[in-house]
């Protein structure tokens, strides 16, 4: 069973996969959508969810906080948060993946593919209609830890897992 990595490090490998795609000619690219700092806080959220169902331990350690917009882990969101709304491949292009074992890229680079269709804000309403950020942020308040095990019973007895 493989060790927890850092958070920062699955955002770094999530968007080298998305400046890899960037590459691609643009018929390879239909429908993607490149990751800004709110829609890289919602992959992390589902990565550490899939690591959960797939594995039963967490991806990363780092603390998957209840914010307005959704699940956030904050040490990814303040690296990144200079650059806003911006697409970040284009401020920081990640050309060389960080060393991850095979078990963490594979299970990364699945909700990569999984949400690569999809914009943060379409993510952000996907994940406010989840009970884990529904219970954390308005049961026990904004800012508020969104626990491992919250977000493995539900996505546990989800009928479409990741």
């Amino acid at each position: 069973m493989p060790f927890p990595i850092s958070a920062l490090e699955v955002a770094e490998y999530l968007l080298y996969l998305d400046y890899k795609t960037s590459e691609k000619d643009s018929s390879k690219r239909e429908g993607w959508e490149p990751i800004t700092n709110l829609k890289l806080q919602k992959l992390l959220y589902y990565c550490q969810a899939n690591s959960l169902l797939s594995t039963t331990t967490p991806l990363f350690l780092d603390k998957i906080i209840a914010w307005k917009y959704g699940p956030v882990v904050e040490e990814v969101y303040n690296t990144y948060s200079d650059y806003k709304a911006d697409i970040l491949y284009q401020k920081i292009a990640i050309k060389i993946p960080p060393k991850i074992d095979e078990v963490h890229s594979k299970s990364i680079k699945h909700i990569y593919d999984t949400f690569n269709d999809e914009n943060g804000k379409t993510l952000v309403n996907r994940t406010h209609n989840e009970t884990p950020w529904i219970h954390a942020f308005y049961t026990l308040g904004v800012y508020s830890e969104i626990k491992p095990k919250s977000i493995y019973e539900y996505f546990r007895n989800k009928t479409d897992h990741l």
